[in-house]
């Protein structure tokens, strides 16, 4: 079962209790306490801080685009604001456009942008 992401506010708290603590598991202790659900592994509450202390933010880089400029691995080329422009105006102009037939990109691309950046799901466009 996965669990769902943890806000802002959560990782803040995680991130100044093992401040003041020093202690993964304290700080684990004290989340479980005020929140009431599974708190963070130690090894994420320990990369959390450390990632507060390198770039002053705690947020989950890979789930937030607009932070995520550094992200290891080959950046998409393809998802750029041009093309999602392009693709939205698409849309609108025909919404039941297959991806599969679609001339501006791939298929996979085509999806990533309309789920992710337009908030358009495969057989609900």
């Amino acid at each position: 079962m996965v669990d769902e992401q943890f806000t802002a506010r959560q990782r803040a708290f995680v991130v100044l209790r093992y401040a003041e603590t020093h202690s993964a598991v304290q700080a684990q202790q004290d989340f479980r306490r005020r929140y009431h659900r599974r708190p963070p592994c130690e090894q994420t509450i320990r990369n959390n801080f450390k990632r507060y202390q390198e770039k002053g933010i705690s947020l989950n880089l890979k789930k937030d685009r607009s932070l995520n400029k550094d992200r290891s691995g080959r950046p998409r080329t393809v998802h750029t604001l041009h093309t999602i422009a392009t693709i939205r105006q698409a849309l609108q102009s025909n919404p039941r456009m297959s991806a599969r037939r679609n001339n501006i990109m791939s298929k996979s691309s085509f999806n990533r942008v309309t789920r992710l950046d337009i908030s358009f799901h495969p057989y609900k466009i």
